[in-house]
């Protein structure tokens, strides 16, 4: 009886998974990536119930970043991949394929490690201090690639900051500011015009340096 009432939990709470994601497949869509199926970073093709239940099984799968469920009657055909896909990825057309993605960064970005491998997929990644970080050689990280890359245009830099916790570059000082929090220390950053600002260091004393070098 006691098994009974666990599978039932147990059957009750996939259920429940499964219509989230059906309700939510519109947020997980992958601009202009529908119509096609691709061959390239595939993880598993298999026969899916639904879109929910495909989302299900990439959601589960630790490497699985996006995936394409083809079916105009379902059941059909659900592809999971390692990579968000883009267009510029080899593909063929299929009618009636829609591709989704989940949030990159959040199925490796702050995750706790004890060694790179804990880390997922994504290239040029490390553990430092416990925690996954882009490798100091790649410190950047290029969501349209979803890989650490070694530098970009300034003109393609974005807002986000990613901790390397307990971490310093020493001798690349272009600013120093007291007296400033975590927050205000970014956004000095963002909203500097004398230079090109690419990184920032914040001490418990409050002050803020920063850098135009990222490694």
């Amino acid at each position: 009886m006691h098994f009974s009432t666990s599978l039932a939990a147990l059957f009750f709470v996939y259920l429940n998974l499964v219509n989230a994601f059906e309700s939510d497949l519109f947020a997980l869509s992958t601009t202009g990536t529908s119509g096609f199926v691709f061959t390239e970073f595939l993880l598993f093709s298999s026969d899916q119930g639904s879109a929910g239940t495909c989302a299900l099984k990439c959601f589960r799968t630790a490497s699985c970043l996006s995936f394409t469920f083809t079916g105009v009657k379902e059941p059909g055909n659900c592809r999971g991949h390692n990579q968000i896909m883009a267009l510029n990825h080899a593909k063929t057309n299929k009618a009636g394929a829609r591709s989704f993605a989940f949030p990159l960064k959040k199925v490796w970005e702050d995750k706790n490690c004890t060694s790179a491998a804990d880390c997922g997929p994504i290239t040029n990644v490390i553990c430092v201090h416990g925690l996954c970080v882009c490798h100091t050689s790649y410190p950047i990280y290029s969501e349209s690639l979803n890989q650490c890359i070694s530098d970009c245009p300034d003109s393609a830099l974005t807002s986000n900051f990613m901790l390397y916790p307990n971490s310093v570059i020493s001798g690349y000082n272009s600013q120093v500011i007291g007296g400033m929090t975590e927050d205000g220390c970014k956004n000095t950053c963002l909203q500097s015009t004398s230079f090109t600002c690419q990184n920032v260091e914040q001490y418990l004393n409050g002050n803020c340096y920063l850098q135009r070098v990222t490694a």
